[in-house]
């Protein structure tokens, strides 16, 4: 029985600074992120994203961005660092203007 388990295409940067130091870079967080946090985060001890890349403002590459939370720490009073998010500027501008037209 063949099962699709078809994600959106992201790809997890693993920057050892040393052997206890990682930075953990994210590219693109698709519609299907979440799910890939579930499969592959688990498995590989993927303890928080440290910084997003975003290379288009097409749902395949950002429909995720509200589950990124899952992977990130919590504080309740609020003293973590935002993550870092970084795109075009023609990127954000379609975004907040696509965003804008559908309120």
């Amino acid at each position: 029985m063949c099962i699709s388990c078809r994600c959106n295409t992201s790809l997890l940067i693993d920057y050892c600074q040393d052997e206890r130091a990682h930075k953990y870079i994210i590219i693109d967080v698709g519609k299907t992120f979440r799910e890939q946090v579930l499969r592959w985060f688990v498995r590989h001890k993927i303890p928080c994203v440290d910084s997003i890349l975003l290379t288009h403002e097409h749902a395949d590459a950002i429909l995720g961005l509200d589950d990124v939370r899952v992977v990130q720490p919590f504080s309740p009073t609020n003293d973590i660092d935002p993550t870092p998010i970084y795109l075009s500027q023609f990127a954000m501008d379609r975004y907040y203007t696509t965003a804008l037209f559908k309120l």
